[in-house]
């Protein structure tokens, strides 16, 4: 079993506990850092390397397990009335009653505390960062950044970071630096604790989506973690949909890793790694092969081999069961049940498939299947009671004729044991709409009853959604004891095409109905979250449309203008325009409501999304306002608290991923690019409507993904 990431390393709280004692011992009374090493980020078990003059210059390039002034630059200050003086390391860095540790600046009453950059080098540089409040803060923090003497963010003033505000200020600077000049980066407020890790970077570059697949297009994918490391299999869009890996240490950042066969005893089927399962020494995977389950092995991921091996007494195969269905099997998923001890596989079978010539069939008729094993092993399975062939599933879930009915053709099935129940999941192809492949569905069992006992048809009927229409061919994939889900993001909004973009990592839980509800896992979103580019806190903030009104909490609108289909539309937009973006809204409905989200002005249009009433049940959709007003993509939700509705909508290049009260997702493509100098403005629809927060934050790069 792979280790749970969130508990990969305690380093960082055994570095914050021997900093501790080492202050006390001073008699100063250090601050911790409150931060727990996150599953994303492999904590560093040595200083940084000296960087050249010429480089980026990250503050943890000077503090990371290193205790000195002026390393990698980095000088660590107080300013008081009577200029900078440097502090001294007492378990942390002190003086004045102020103090740095790690990411963290502690002002005191009479002194700020200042993280100083020294320029190495004359030249362009990029100053940016994140300034936000620790846990440990108990009072609101003033902030600054001043070259030399000269303040140069804010123009004037100072930012003011709330003691309670998480998520805190992004700032970008475009500054021309001589060499020996100092960058200082000031906090000041005693009580407040600010977590702040600047960088000055003289070789900026474009930023790097986070999105994986933007532009090169993966097939169906097939996660897998292990030791660390996601091994993300998918199909290329070559044709032949060869087994392709690229894989990230971090859940964001990938890279592709070539994969070789062997010459003497190759798989047989370009498709050879999919789902991937680990038995004993093996990696195996299993794959179609007609009227054949064919299956792959390897020991090290990379390189693979055929996994099918023949019984020497019987001569009959092994780690390759047949179908007992005229037209076979395709998309096999196996995978180990606990409440019997042995391991079955899960797929589409045919009873009918004109399309497979071979198959002798006519019509069409789709099930969900189930192959079991004979014991505890993947080599041996359960044999056909007509024919005596290895190899024998049982129906599950029947779809019928998906080419002249509506039951669809079900793809990439899985079948997964959620706390106490059994969840069967699906992407049901062929239903028609503007992409032949499906939304991913799921079915649950009930409490307590183990596979083969459940009457899983009788559940066919109860088909929930874990997103919309534009997340495709979408699989579950554990991490411990958690799940999550990976699946593509279609190329266009309006029409097919086979692959996409990989959607950002979600994760997968069970409700307390069975459902399943599904969220950004909360490291996650705390580390892509890159600070505060606006926040409305009174109406004198934003430009608006129709009539608003300010309540205690928020704003409320009596009345709108009839706009975009709406009697009552009012708005609240935002100054300036935005690039690489996180929109975050609190809404309260009322009896009159009709949506509630944001409208993002492009150079192609105006496209909204967000919540909308559908006679009499809510929904998440996201609206091209092209000459069509095109709804691209929906996913229905249940309102569990009208008064207050989160809502976290992520912006990156034609890509929008919506969240709804940590429970339900819509991935969505967009026909516009949303996240190159766009407007943004918060909207309500219907009398009543409340928008009780508005922020809009910058979505990190990939390349400060962790820092």
């Amino acid at each position: 079993m792979t280790m749970n990431p969130l508990l990969k390393k305690v380093q960082l709280a055994l570095l914050a506990a021997a900093s501790l004692l080492a202050a006390l011992a001073c008699g100063t009374e250090p601050v911790a850092v409150t931060t727990a090493s996150p599953q994303y980020v492999e904590e560093r078990t040595e200083a940084y390397p000296e960087n050249e003059p010429i480089a980026t210059h990250r503050a943890e390039h000077g503090y990371t397990l290193k205790a000195m002034q002026g390393y990698n630059r980095w000088y660590y200050q107080t300013l008081t009335s009577s200029g900078y003086a440097d502090m001294k390391h007492r378990g942390q860095w002190t003086g004045h009653g102020a103090a740095i540790n790690g990411p963290l600046l502690v002002p005191a009453d009479d002194a700020s505390a200042a993280r100083t950059f020294v320029a190495p080098a004359s030249g362009e540089t990029v100053i940016y960062g994140t300034v936000r409040s620790d846990a440990a803060s108990t009072s609101d923090a003033s902030v600054k950044i001043c070259v030399n003497d000269r303040q140069i963010w804010p123009a004037e003033g100072s930012v003011t970071v709330r003691k309670d505000d998480a998520s805190g200020w992004f700032q970008r600077l475009e500054v021309t630096l001589a060499a020996g000049d100092e960058v200082h980066f000031i906090a000041s407020g005693a009580g407040a604790v600010v977590d702040w890790r600047p960088v000055v970077d003289y070789l900026p570059t474009e930023d790097e989506p986070l999105h994986y697949g933007l532009t090169d297009y993966v097939g169906d994918v097939h996660p897998y973690y292990h030791d660390g490391t996601l091994y993300l299999y998918y199909l290329a869009l070559d044709g032949n949909f060869t087994s392709t890996l690229a894989v990230s240490d971090n859940l964001v950042a990938f890279r592709d890793q070539p994969l070789t066969v062997s010459a003497l005893n190759a798989p047989g089927s370009f498709y050879f790694a999919l789902g991937i399962i680990k038995e004993g020494n093996y990696f195996r995977s299993f794959y179609g092969e007609g009227k054949n389950v064919g299956s792959s092995r390897s020991l090290d991921l990379i390189h693979w081999e055929s996994g099918i091996v023949w019984d020497e007494e019987t001569y009959e195969k092994q780690y390759s069961p047949s179908s007992n269905y005229p037209a076979g099997t395709r998309d096999p998923y196996a995978f180990f049940d606990p409440d019997t001890n042995n391991y079955h596989i899960v797929a589409t079978g045919y009873r009918a498939n004109e399309n497979y010539v071979w198959s002798n069939t006519t019509g069409y008729d789709a099930y969900i299947v189930l192959y079991t094993s004979v014991g505890p092993s993947l080599s041996d399975w359960e044999k056909n009671p007509v024919t005596g062939r290895v190899g024998y599933h049982r129906p599950l879930l029947q779809f019928g004729d998906w080419v002249n009915g509506d039951g669809g053709d079900p793809e990439v099935s899985q079948m997964m044991k959620i706390g106490d129940r059994w969840y069967i999941f699906a992407s049901i192809a062929g239903r028609g709409g503007d992409h032949w492949v499906g939304r991913p569905s799921y079915w649950t069992g009930s409490a307590g009853t183990p596979i083969l006992e459940m009457d899983w048809q009788s559940a066919i009927a109860e088909e929930r959604f874990l997103d919309g229409e534009d997340l495709c061919a979408a699989q579950i994939f554990d991490i411990g004891d958690r799940h999550y889900i990976f699946g593509w993001i279609t190329q266009k909004n309006t029409s097919g095409g086979w692959g996409g973009t990989l959607n950002l990592l979600r994760e997968v839980y069970q409700l307390e109905d069975g459902s399943l509800g599904t969220r950004l896992e909360s490291e996650f979103r705390r580390l892509i979250d890159g600070g505060k580019l606006f926040e409305a806190d009174r109406l004198d903030d934003v430009s608006t449309t129709g009539t608003w009104t300010e309540a205690e909490s928020g704003f409320v609108t009596p009345s709108g203008v009839d706009s975009f289909g709406y009697e009552d539309l009012a708005t609240l937009v935002a100054p300036g325009t935005y690039g690489r973006t996180i929109v975050t809204l609190e809404l309260s409905l009322s009896e009159f409501t009709k949506a509630g989200g944001i409208s993002v002005g492009t150079s192609e249009g105006t496209v909204e999304m967000g919540l909308r009433d559908q006679a009499g049940f809510w929904q998440l959709y996201l609206k091209n306002r092209g000459a069509d007003g095109k709804v691209s993509a929906t996913q229905n939700v249940l309102i569990a608290d009208p008064d207050r509705i989160e809502l976290t909508i992520i912006l990156e290049d034609d890509v929008a991923e919506l969240f709804l009260d940590g429970r339900y997702a819509l991935s969505a493509r967009s026909q516009a690019i949303l996240s190159e100098n766009v407007t943004i403005a918060a909207f309500a629809a219907g009398a009543g409507t409340g928008i009780l927060s508005f922020d809009i934050r910058r979505l990190v790069a990939a390349q400060d993904f962790g820092h």
